[in-house]
């Protein structure tokens, strides 16, 4: 159990999410874990069996053919895993098209085969700038092939954490145990080739990803100088208690970013309507955006200003389009529609209260 908890503490510590939302993922406190993170509190047994499933970790070294991301704070934080007798082989250094166009990135990509004993587990490795030369030295990746990835599918690449297709996990795995670095190459841009495929019908949400990731070097998301998007009336005294943060007018339809209960961050579509008002959601928005608040106006002589009347996925407020329903009513909402619906938004999809101890920046 020891060796277990030591194993999973210190593989959190590169999850590409973070740890903190990880653990709470496995219904713990972040504060909680932030203090086991520090050695100040012990891992209790259970959580440690909840964190190991979580990451698709077993006794025999990972569960599953997986590519998974994975996010290198400190680069301490590899030698931790490494410590515990797991094994890194670095295969390709992976560049967006900006990049290989001679643009400057804030965060540099690496495919690595983690392996422990016959077990193997393919990791996009992605670091601050920075550290690159350093992870490059210390690691024997000064001479890596390059694969070049289409900028657009960047937020993909950030979020990978699923199977791969038998057939190329066995030729992956091939290459790797017969010490074959060509053949791993070849492996490795078949696999991300399939895993990053984007339908046409998300392109555009996935272009306005990129457009956020580009702009901001380790997820700070807004700029002293910037012009930020209008906010409508609601979003300030919303903002003061949730985490919730404005972004630059060429962000729209989106007007802030957030992070919600379940550590997701998210594109925010902001609206704010009368009693009897109708309001049309844009065309684009439901498919460039992640979620939605609507704010009702209350009359003057109420305590609040403002009531949340919508807090969830955006797709909730999309409905089917009708054949011969002219564009200008598709899509037309009233406070009472929204209420009538009722709709079953879960707790974890609604956004993080700012006393939950998030923060955009960290």
């Amino acid at each position: 159990m020891d060796f277990l908890k030591k194993k999973v503490i210190a593989w959190s510590k590169l999850a590409t999410g973070g740890a903190r939302p990880l653990a709470e993922s496995v219904g713990m406190d972040r504060d909680f874990f932030a203090r086991v993170l520090n050695n100040r509190r012990p891992l209790p047994d259970d959580n440690a069996i909840a964190l190991e499933a979580a990451l698709a970790l077993d006794s025999s070294g990972f569960k599953g053919n997986k590519i998974q991301s994975n996010l290198a704070r400190h680069l301490e934080d590899v030698e931790g895993v490494l410590a515990l007798g797991f094994q890194m082989h670095c295969v390709a250094e992976i560049r967006t098209t900006r990049e290989a166009r001679g643009g400057v990135v804030p965060q540099k990509y690496a495919a690595v085969i983690f392996s422990y004993g016959e077990n193997t587990r393919l990791s996009v490795l992605r670091m601050a700038r920075d550290k690159w030369p350093n992870f490059c030295t210390r690691f024997k990746a000064e001479q890596l092939p390059v694969l070049v990835v289409d900028t657009d599918v960047l937020p993909l690449l950030n979020g990978l954490d699923m199977g791969i297709r038998v057939d190329l996990w066995d030729w992956l795995n091939e290459s790797f145990f017969a010490a074959d670095h060509k053949q791993m190459v070849e492996a490795v841009q078949n696999i991300l080739k399939t895993q990053l495929e984007v339908p046409e019908e998300i392109r555009g949400r996935v272009r306005a990803a990129h457009r956020l990731t580009r702009k901001t070097a380790l997820e700070k998301l807004t700029q002293r100088n910037s012009t930020v998007a209008l906010w409508p009336s609601g979003a300030i005294e919303f903002a003061r208690t949730h985490v919730l943060s404005p972004v630059t007018e060429e962000f729209m339809p989106a007007n802030a970013i957030a992070i919600r209960r379940d550590g997701k961050r998210v594109f925010v579509w902001i609206m704010t309507i009368g009693e009897d008002e109708r309001f049309s959601i844009p065309h684009g928005v439901i498919a460039a955006v992640d979620h939605a608040l609507v704010f009702l106006k209350m009359p003057w002589d109420s305590e609040d200003s403002h009531h949340v009347l919508f807090d969830g996925p955006a797709q909730l407020l999309a409905d089917e389009k009708t054949d011969g329903d002219p564009d200008s009513k598709r899509n037309q909402r009233t406070a009472k529609w929204i209420r009538d619906r009722r709709f079953d938004v879960q707790p974890e999809q609604t956004i993080l209260m700012r006393e939950d101890g998030a923060d955009l920046e960290n």
